[in-house]
């Protein structure tokens, strides 16, 4: 019932007279039926999204083919935003008053309402699939790293993780080694070579995966949990075997083959999460051995994934794909794994991201939500795609839009990162690429060529232009701009107020290096994806050291969290949560009814 509370918001939370009521359990329900009419309809969309995980979450992308179902729950729920609206927007200061409210008949008919269309709402959501019914992590006060974070003075460094990265590593026997590779490193390719995170907002948890090429052949998936600070592992590694036909034997698989478990590979910039249809997603780059891109051997060696991976089968224990694919031959397959299987197509029509990249070698990526649905744009090789997802359950609905192409100046051999703000409709690409920036902007309102841009520095701070390929890059919705980092400083770059392709851009330095208690260093091979902005905490997390794998958060100034200081990570919805206030308004309803009765005979 704890659903109800948050639905029904009780005024007995704040001081007043209305205190005095927690008598019993049956009183504090009529206090909690009562609050309902403090909630102003004009807020009521927004206070139910936060709260019950009825507005905005359960949404007709999300479900995919059960279209007719979400429409007929989103009908219900638009039913009780205007049911509630008679309501009043006041809290009674004692029984009386709630009782002479209750008493209007506009009122008593808004409950009515209300309870109906939460019992019907909470019948057809048992219909449907899970995927629909999660909401973004809330952040409280209650959490040390908010605490941390919220103690800490503006425009600094915080070092939020608890233990090291190394002290969660997959265990020697437990190691994948890669027969007739020069070498099987160990897990701290994950972060230094080439890589990135996406951060899990429906968790708060930063999820890496990653090796790849010569560095590392464990798949094995590690995360970063907000709310205990410490690292974690996800999962255990596939063994991997080589195809000695292919690439002079420098092919490998894991064992359990491509549409079970991706080989390890680069990421670069292009790790994301979709928060939608909550999955952690992987493109890959080079992989191990032969640092080509996703390949099936079973299908000629054609171009495969991307792979989604599902967070909710995590577990340290288990191997992500089939049953005894580890190491040692013996752990229970977590088949966390899913293959898409729809980044292969015809060259002739740039169809699919990545066709002229024969490794997806320096890619960057950026999400957002457009339409309801999780879209990420992907620029690799000689374009840039919107990559549409509508339902985790079905890869044959995925969408992949040509957005534009690089024109005949543009460089995109250099190493870099991307970033997309849905303020301005733009995706802006770094790189460098022998000692030569480049900025690079697509209007994504617009398709066609990108444009290089020249932005100007000042503030007075010289930005080490020919170390461009260092930083990571991502946009600030709060300000509107987008914040680099390469390891030691951190910068602004602002676009135009007006012509984003123009070269009205700003770069200003917000944080130089050697910041007492900030990083000592720089993040080997590049930042690329391991700084991402994070809703809600209004911070940017950066990560560092691949042994040590250090959090870092940087608090900007006029730092505006979302959080609600009162507000915990809220469940979600199912069927009984939503029946449940429903069914107790009626319950009220009618035995109040029966006390009128009494009173008056």
């Amino acid at each position: 019932m704890k659903i109800l509370t948050n639905l029904l918001h009780p005024c007995l939370i704040q001081p007043g007279a209305n205190r005095r009521w927690i008598k019993n359990s049956r009183q504090l329900f009529y206090i909690n039926i009562f609050s309902m009419q403090r909630i102003n309809h004009a807020i009521l969309p927004d206070f139910l999204t936060k709260q019950t995980n009825l507005l905005g979450h359960i949404s007709l992308p999300q479900i995919g083919s059960f279209s007719k179902l979400s429409h007929a729950i989103q009908q219900l729920i638009n039913g009780l935003k205007q049911a509630l609206r008679p309501t009043l927007t006041r809290c009674p200061p004692d029984m009386k008053d709630a009782t002479a409210s209750f008493n209007d008949m506009r009122v008593r008919q808004s409950f009515r309402r209300a309870a109906g269309y939460l019992v019907v709402a909470g019948i057809l959501a048992g219909s449907l699939p899970a995927q629909a019914s999660l909401i973004p992590f809330e952040y409280d006060e209650s959490l040390l790293g908010v605490q941390m974070i919220e103690s800490a003075a503006e425009q600094s460094w915080i070092r939020l993780n608890q233990n090291r990265f190394s002290d969660v590593w997959v265990p020697n026997e437990q190691r994948i080694i890669a027969r007739g590779a020069p070498t099987s490193g160990s897990p701290r390719a994950i972060i230094k070579a080439w890589s990135g995170f996406a951060y899990d907002t429906n968790r708060a948890k930063v999820t890496l995966w990653g090796g790849g090429h010569a560095n590392y052949p464990g798949n094995e998936v590690y995360r970063w949990d907000f709310s205990t600070l410490n690292w974690e592992r996800a999962s255990l590694p596939t063994r991997v075997h080589s195809f000695p036909q292919y690439f002079n034997g420098a092919y490998y698989e894991t064992i359990d083959g491509p549409h079970h478990s991706p080989i390890a590979a680069h990421t670069y910039d292009t790790n994301s999460f979709l928060a939608n249809v909550d999955r952690f997603v992987v493109f890959g780059g080079p992989t191990f051995n032969s640092g080509r891109h996703f390949q099936d051997s079973s299908n000629g060696l054609k171009r495969t994934g991307p792979y989604f991976w599902d967070p909710n089968k995590a577990d340290p224990n288990k191997v992500g794909g089939l049953d005894g694919t580890d190491a040692l031959g013996i752990a229970v397959g977590g088949n966390m794994w899913q293959n898409r299987d729809n980044l292969d197509g015809p060259r002739s029509t740039f169809g699919k991201p990545g066709l002229f990249s024969p490794g997806w070698v320096n890619t960057a990526a950026a999400t957002t939500i457009e339409n309801g649905k999780d879209v990420v744009y992907i620029q690799a090789g000689t374009t840039l795609h919107r990559y549409i997802v509508s339902d985790a359950n079905d890869p044959s609905s995925d969408e992949y839009q040509l957005v534009g192409w690089r024109s005949n100046t543009a460089v995109w051999n250099g190493q870099g990162a991307g970033a997309y703000s849905p303020d301005h409709h733009i995706f802006l690409r770094t790189a460098g690429f022998r000692g030569t920036p480049y900025w690079i902007v697509w209007d994504t309102s617009n398709p066609g060529t990108n444009r290089l841009i020249s932005p100007t520095v000042v503030g007075g701070a010289t930005f080490p232009f020919d170390e461009l390929e260092n930083y990571g890059i991502d946009y600030d919705p709060i300000r509107q701009r987008f914040v680099l980092w390469n390891g030691y400083d951190v910068w602004e770059l602002t676009p135009p107020l007006t012509n984003f392709l123009s070269d009205d851009w700003e770069l200003r330095q917000l944080l130089p290096s050697g910041q007492p208690d900030g990083p000592a260093g720089g993040v080997f091979n590049g930042v690329l994806g391991k700084w991402e902005y994070i809703p809600g905490l209004d911070v940017f997390l950066g990560l560092s050291d691949e042994n040590d794998g250090n959090i870092w958060a940087y608090k900007p100034s006029d730092w505006t969290p979302s959080f609600s200081p009162t507000t915990a990570s809220v469940p979600s919805a199912s069927a009984s949560d939503l029946m449940a206030p429903g069914l107790m308004l009626l319950y009220w309803m009618v035995f109040y009814s029966r006390r009128e009765s009494y009173q008056a005979s």
